[in-house]
């Protein structure tokens, strides 16, 4: 699929292109070896966009007539997809490598409505591109920072269950992988923007406004990940505070029956002359006094406050 930007935006066939006028393409890996032949494409970017690499591995190459960009996206549920991206002189094409939720199928979508008809060229194409790239992701982290609240108030209302670590572990793994997407499209961007192989009339001044936005973006990353750590510091002292609760109840469990331990070892001795053996009350005396024991042991517990 190909969009030629002239006086009109039109759809056309890979063979109808013309020269020197702004191209958008989105094509598949089966596609991929005519457009090698026909864009005359380096055959190495073009083995990176049929190769299995780590779903996470993102990379930018140089060459004299290209730049070539293998991007790992992050998208919902915890999906990555992968896109290769070849720039040329005129051309803006996107190879879909992986595409989970057809991510990369809207993405192209998303870039094309962005544009205008008007004075476009291949830098505007490319900041529209990398601006569709994080069109969402303000949303995406108020859902993370959401549900790191809902986490923090059911840690404060002692209301964590078993799923506690699974969900923290998750918020986590996103927080760490959006920080390194983060990161690579800020490294991706800033090398477009020099320029090195002169394949852009001007410098791609809109993508120093997109770095500032992705730097903003992965400094709401970093504050979330401050959040996780206090987040989870918070459930550790929870798990403290119980535990000490636990100690505390058994505690005081020993310590008000220990006295009637003493009776018990006291009167379990074998001496011959007890005088209580032989006492008719004896026995509902050692019951009331057992009782009187632990009802004074637990006034003097209230009265100290710990119970």
């Amino acid at each position: 699929m190909f969009y030629q930007f002239d006086d009109d935006v039109t759809s056309v066939d890979y063979s109808d292109l013309k020269d020197n006028t702004p191209i958008l393409g989105y094509i598949n890996q089966n596609e991929l070896e005519k457009m090698q032949k026909h864009f005359n494409l380096p055959f190495q970017a073009a083995e990176m966009c049929r190769e299995q690499i780590s779903p996470l591995s993102s990379n930018l190459e140089v060459y004299n007539q290209c730049y070539f960009i293998r991007l790992a996206v992050p998208c919902e549920k915890d999906l990555i997809n992968s896109v290769g991206i070849f720039i040329l002189k005129n051309t803006f094409l996107i190879v879909n490598i992986s595409d989970n939720e057809f991510f990369n199928r809207d993405l192209f979508i998303k870039t094309t409505s962005r544009l205008s008809i008007e004075n476009t060229g291949i830098e505007k194409i490319i900041t529209s591109f990398f601006e569709s790239l994080v069109l969402i992701d303000d949303s995406r982290l108020d859902m993370i920072r959401n549900s790191i609240a809902q986490l923090e108030e059911d840690v404060i209302n002692n209301k964590v269950n078993n799923s506690f670590n699974v969900k923290l572990l998750e918020i986590k793994r996103s927080i760490l992988s959006l920080r390194g997407y983060y990161e690579r499209l800020i490294d991706i961007a800033q090398i477009l923007t020099e320029n090195d192989n002169e394949i852009f009339d001007d410098s791609i001044k809109r993508l120093s406004l997109f770095i500032d936005k992705v730097n903003r973006l992965k400094d709401n990353v970093d504050i979330l990940t401050d959040s996780v750590v206090h987040l989870w510091d918070a459930y550790q002292a929870s798990l403290n505070m119980r535990l000490n609760e636990t100690m505390k109840f058994f505690t005081l469990v020993t310590t008000i029956f220990f006295p009637l331990t003493v009776i018990v070892g006291w009167y379990g001795m074998n001496f011959k002359f007890m005088p209580e053996y032989d006492w008719k009350y004896g026995y509902p005396f050692v019951i009331v006094f057992s009782i009187l024991i632990i009802a004074a042991l637990i006034l003097w517990f209230k009265k100290k406050k710990w119970i």
